[in-house]
């Protein structure tokens, strides 16, 4: 989350950040100047931000690593503190990391999940930023193919796999 783009917006009046090492932040967004002020406490690696709402409530987003790329969980509607709002995007990144070893225990359910989540024609995007999303995803699917049966492989290529991409094995 750019908590910069929240200092002076109006939308927020204060940030809670959650540093990796369990220690907090609280930014002043009330003004850049006191944003600036404030945000300079923040040295580490920061694990969540809360932001509170001019309308009541607070929300926030938390960073985590799958497999080497960073991804991102946001709260879902307005919680009533910072503590909420933090433990609400641990249990998800919870419920995301035991899903991802789950998957990791089975090749065969990680290999399927990744066909049917591949962007095959990224390539022919109008957006030069999207196109090598492909080769990453392919990146990602050749290293589980090795722990996967040839022919259980063939079988999921074919169910997911538009024509024209040939089967790797």
């Amino acid at each position: 989350m750019n908590i910069r783009y929240f200092a002076g917006k109006g939308y927020h009046t204060q940030a809670v950040v959650l540093m990796r090492d369990g220690s907090r932040v609280t930014v002043d967004l009330t003004s850049y100047h006191t944003y600036y002020k404030t945000s300079r406490a923040i040295n580490g690696d920061i694990e969540a931000v809360a932001l509170d709402s001019v309308t009541g409530g607070w929300m926030g987003e938390a960073t985590y690593v799958v497999d080497g790329t960073t991804c991102t969980v946001r709260t879902q509607g307005k919680l009533p503190d910072c503590d909420s709002v933090f433990a609400d995007l641990r249990g998800t990144v919870g419920n995301i990391l035991a899903a991802e070893a789950a998957l990791d225990a089975n090749p065969a359910a990680k290999l399927e999940m990744l066909l049917e989540s591949c962007d095959w024609y990224s390539h022919l995007s109008d957006d030069p930023a999207v196109w090598p999303r492909l080769d990453r995803q392919m990146a990602k699917i050749a290293k589980v193919l090795p722990q996967v049966p040839a022919a259980t492989v063939r079988a999921l290529w074919a169910q997911y796999a538009p024509n024209g991409f040939a089967c790797p094995v």
